[in-house]
């Protein structure tokens, strides 16, 4: 019973083994282009990230403006604050963090690599 649990086991290990070579010889091969889907993914990611920045900035700059034109007072002033002012600081930090990424993955693409896995 011990000799045919052992030549199992044997026989599993040999297979595990197989496996991890063929995986890791699949990884290999396939590096470079899973690397340029990494690094085409994250430039798309921050690129649509920091147009939603910039987009909420032109949108503070044309509406907050208006908001003052209102002449409103108390509790309704602070519609300018939320309307205009809080999305164009949003806008601000969404775009300069997206651009510090764009920046990063085109300067130091390794960087951002080993940063990204070790995060």
């Amino acid at each position: 019973m011990t000799e045919r649990l052992e030549q199992t086991l044997s026989k599993v290990i040999e297979k595990s083994l197989e496996l991890a070579e063929k995986t890791g010889d699949f990884v290999i091969d396939q590096a470079p282009d899973l690397l340029q889907q990494f690094y085409a993914w994250h430039t798309s990611i921050a690129i649509i990230y920091g147009t939603l920045g910039a987009l909420l900035i032109i949108y503070a700059i044309f509406a907050t403006p208006r908001f003052c034109r209102l002449k409103l007072e108390g509790a309704e002033a602070l519609l300018i604050v939320f309307a205009g002012v809080i999305p164009g600081i949003a806008g601000i930090i969404i775009f300069l963090v997206n651009l510090h990424n764009l920046i990063y993955i085109s300067v130091a693409p390794k960087l951002y690599l080993i940063e990204y896995f070790i995060n």
